[in-house]
């Protein structure tokens, strides 16, 4: 079963690369591309770790992929005709005020500081001293993770100044890189400012104890690289060279989400391989241990509980939700393969929808994914197409790509996307290119004008 849902896959990466123009950036082919990575990595691990799928996980992953295909196809034929993929753009280079980015790195560094003095007074609070830097990021990952009821019951949060700047400290750098790699790649040039600001970003993202925004970092610059790139010119020369460079960078992504490891206090015992088939194969096999176990569909007091939970957690957190939201350890309790060998505790996206609505939730659930990563793809297609330097879906588009690759990890399309944290990333986001990059307000001559009728959207 193994080797027949990974030639379905592949034949599925195949009709989503044939079909939608062989873009490489399509949300089609990268979720079936995605699934077939992860698959690869459970063939050649599948002796070590005693891995077989049973027939129900075959049809859920197929029936996964056929829906995300249908869909795009739906957005396909609706865009056919009215996108020139093959137009020439001339590019424009994309300015913000030197003052603006000197602002947003002063916001950084004040949300930086106010991190570190909270996790000194959690790190305190739990283990009786401040300790290193490392610990203390080890200790609030493993309190938010794992120990979440004795979080909860000390109620230590970072504090609202800290969110405030957070709202600023955690988005524009994300724009600052799109203008970072537009400029780069159409005019070999960089605001040393702006790439501070990214350091910066990335360094406060070590200290939240997560790695994935590391590589939203990485992989919202190649597609931004990739979409002002393909449409021009990768068709007809330099494909190959372009194509090298993109996955070295993606290499260099995979090294450092590894290499942060002991930085962040986490001593990691397993071999180096184990360690890379536990993150980038296991969620395939947890799935499936979780399907032949039978409980699908398990009972819960919220629609969608566990799909929506990063939702229903804000509005717990505000008193809006009755019930009290089961604890994430046991949400996703840690697996071992058939043959006894720790597989950590991740299911890909399919277990939350089997857990909320069984068999019959993978279609709605996996469509939505779908309609919103489509809708957002074919709008930055147009954008891009059109001429406009700065696209705010393409922005929006990349920033996203991140939770469809990482769909054979979790569920984190729903952690992220479907939460009220996009939508300010919507509307700072928003905001900010419409008073520093359209230029409504002009820090050179101090006055504000209003944008002209004639200016494209994107």
């Amino acid at each position: 079963m193994l080797y027949l849902i990974v030639f379905i896959t592949f034949i599925f990466v195949l009709i989503n690369f044939v079909l939608f123009d062989q873009d490489f950036s399509s949300p089609g082919f990268l979720f079936s591309l995605a699934f077939l990575a992860f698959e690869i990595v459970c063939v050649i691990n599948a002796q070590r770790f005693a891995i077989t799928f049973e027939p129900e996980t075959v049809l859920v992953l197929g029936v996964g992929f056929l829906t995300f295909t249908l869909v795009s196809l739906y957005f396909h034929y609706r865009a056919r005709g009215k996108i020139d993929i093959k137009r020439d753009v001339t590019p424009e280079p994309i300015k913000i005020h030197f003052i603006v980015t000197i602002c947003v790195i002063l916001i950084q560094i004040a949300a930086m500081a106010l991190f570190l003095q909270y996790l000194a007074r959690l790190n305190l609070a739990v283990n009786g001293y401040e300790g290193s830097i490392p610990s203390q990021i080890n200790n609030y990952n493993d309190m938010i993770k794992f120990r979440p009821e004795d979080f909860a019951y000390l109620n230590m949060h970072p504090g609202k100044l800290y969110n405030r700047c957070n709202l600023i400290a955690g988005i524009v750098p994300y724009i600052f890189i799109y203008v970072t790699v537009h400029n780069f790649v159409h005019f070999r040039k960089i605001d040393i400012f702006q790439i501070a600001s990214i350091g910066i970003f990335a360094a406060h993202i070590v200290l939240t104890g997560g790695r994935s925004n590391l590589m939203r970092l990485i992989v919202l610059a190649v597609i931004v690289a990739y979409a002002v790139k393909f449409r021009s010119v990768i068709r007809r020369k330099s494909g190959i060279k372009f194509y090298m460079i993109m996955l070295i960078v993606m290499l260099i992504g995979g090294f450092l989400f590894f290499s942060t490891l002991s930085l962040m206090g986490r001593n990691a015992e397993r071999t180096p391989s184990d360690l890379f088939y536990i993150y980038f194969g296991a969620p395939i096999d947890n799935l499936d241990n979780y399907i032949a176990q039978g409980r699908i569909a398990v009972e819960n007091n919220l629609f969608g509980e566990r799909t929506f939970r990063n939702l229903y957690s804000y509005f717990a957190d505000k008193g809006l939700v009755p019930y009290k939201l089961e604890l994430l350890t046991e949400i996703i309790p840690f697996v071992k393969s058939a043959n006894g060998l720790g597989q950590g505790n991740v299911r890909t996206m399919y277990y939350f929808f089997l857990t909320d609505f069984g068999y019959l939730g993978v279609i709605p659930c996996t469509a939505l994914i779908a309609l919103i990563s489509n809708w957002a793809y074919y709008r930055s297609l147009k954008a891009v197409t059109s001429g406009k330097a700065f696209s705010f879906s393409l922005f929006l588009y990349a920033y996203m790509v991140n939770d469809i690759v990482m769909s054979p990890f979790s569920n984190r399309f729903y952690e992220n996307i479907v939460t009220t944290w996009f939508a300010k990333i919507i509307v700072i986001g928003f905001i900010f290119k419409l008073l520093f990059i359209d230029k409504i307000v002009d820090l050179n001559h101090m006055q504000i004008r209003l944008p002209r009728k004639s200016e494209a959207n994107g």
